[in-house]
């Protein structure tokens, strides 16, 4: 594996930029501002609402393409507008309104209904010049309670806000903190004069000689070690590849041979912001 001393500046420059790219330009975010959800039914109570608008705020909130404004500075602006309950599809006019007031480019909405111990949510979200819902998103929890309510709502977010759910990072994070191996196995295949060459009779060795390798195999090793928390680690490789192969020449025995190749490597792994599913892979110097 190569080091950083065997890779021209410019082009290890290069590399890091194109990794670090999908952070560090980001295009313009845009304004949203999240309605108080709607309760389509009777029995949907307020901690529901609350559960379903964090959710959304949160999950915008993590996403690179979008910025939410301040909860309190939007509610002053609806009970303003008279807007607390304005309905889960707002008229064009409406959001006209809301755009204007609170300078934001969408409007989140959301409803639940609840049925026969299922509650149902319903997300969109409306571009204020438009009126037109440019995303939107339903899912049914299997039951009513909080944590359901939530976890149904944060699916629908990370549809619409492309930040992963808390269950997602978990289960990424659980990989990052324990240490784990690994084990690759590969097959090679010989070409060029490593295929097969053929040497022409010399003074030395008076008859011509034909030498070739067949197909090899070989496996890598690999141990992942935490270091810093979610944000640092160190895997490191140890692996071999094997190749056999024949010499053979005209009124001689045929000779095996063999090509063996063992390496050990080591790689500083730098995880970045575990909320978007993009930048979860690592940036390795080797």
């Amino acid at each position: 594996m190569f080091g950083l001393t065997h890779i021209p500046k410019s082009i290890f420059l290069a590399a890091l930029c194109a990794l670090c790219c999908p952070l560090a330009s980001q295009t313009k975010q845009r304004v949203v501002v999240v309605m108080e959800p709607v309760a389509a039914s009777a029995n949907v109570t307020n901690m529901n609402m609350s559960q379903v608008r964090g959710a959304m705020e949160d999950f915008l909130t993590r996403s690179r393409d979008y910025r939410v404004v301040d909860r309190k500075r939007a509610d002053q602006v609806f009970a303003e507008l008279n807007l607390q309950r304005a309905g889960f599809m707002i008229d064009p006019a409406t959001a006209k309104a809301i755009g204007r007031h609170l300078a934001a480019d969408f409007v989140c909405v959301s409803e639940l209904i609840k049925d026969e111990g299922y509650t149902n949510i319903n997300i969109s979200l409306i571009n204020v010049d438009t009126g037109v819902v440019e995303k939107s998103g339903s899912e049914t929890a299997q039951g009513d309670s909080p944590a359901e309510i939530r976890a149904a709502t944060e699916r629908i977010a990370s549809r619409i806000s492309g930040a992963m759910t808390n269950e997602q990072i978990s289960e990424r994070s659980a990989l990052r903190k324990n240490v784990t191996f690994g084990l690759y196995v590969n097959v090679g295949i010989p070409v060029g004069d490593f295929g097969g060459v053929d040497y022409p009779a010399t003074l030395g060795f008076p008859v011509p000689q034909t030498e070739g390798y067949d197909a090899g195999l070989g496996a890598r090793f690999t141990m992942s070690i935490p270091l810093l928390y979610d944000y640092i680690g160190f895997r490191a490789a140890a692996g071999f590849a094997y190749n056999g192969g024949t010499n053979t020449a005209p009124g001689y025995r045929d000779e095996g041979l063999g090509y063996l190749a063992m390496g050990v490597s080591g790689e500083l792994q730098f995880f970045f912001n575990e909320s978007y599913p993009l930048a979860n892979s690592p940036l390795c110097i080797s």
